[in-house]
């Protein structure tokens, strides 16, 4: 899920998500009994949904009428959310998930070329450079060691 883009990044997210998982929960539940499969703990997710009706009635209560423009906005927001998966770091994560182990950047640049991360039109290292500035970021975010310097390899000269 780290780079799933699963939510939309609202104030209220962890608690729409339980919202989700339970009601989807004791829709299951109610399928299951009509199958004799497996019973579902539903006492759970019943006292989880009760837990936000008295947060709902406590803002009435309280006229809070905030809290639920709040929750309409949150809600609305997950609605129209698209996930937009991170292909680099996933591809990253995939291939450097061992991060005891050092990697070099060519490495990691054929794994993404593998994986039609970098397109084929671009064979120089110049046109190479925002992606390994890319691949450097991120590694650097997930402290996944690179072998090797950044930037532009040393003129070294040959007498000496």
């Amino acid at each position: 899920m780290l780079t799933e883009d699963y939510f939309p990044g609202t104030k209220f997210d962890s608690h729409i998500y339980l919202m989700r998982q339970c009601l989807n929960a004791l829709e299951r539940q109610r399928i299951a009994k009509s199958c004799f499969k497996k019973q579902i703990d539903v006492e759970y997710y019943t006292k989880k949904l009760t837990g936000y009706g008295v947060a709902f009635a406590e803002a009435v209560r309280d006229g809070d009428s905030q809290f639920f423009r709040d929750w309409a906005d949150c809600v609305d927001s997950w609605r129209d959310h698209k996930p937009q998966r991170d292909g680099l770091r996933s591809a990253l994560i995939e291939f450097c998930w061992q991060k005891e182990l050092t990697y070099t950047m060519r490495d990691i640049m054929q794994h993404l070329r593998k994986k039609e991360l970098i397109p084929a039109a671009i064979k120089e290292s110049a046109g190479l450079a925002d992606i390994r500035r890319n691949v450097r970021r991120i590694c650097r975010e997930l402290g996944i060691e690179l072998h090797g310097e950044s930037g532009r390899p040393r003129n070294r000269d040959a007498n000496g």
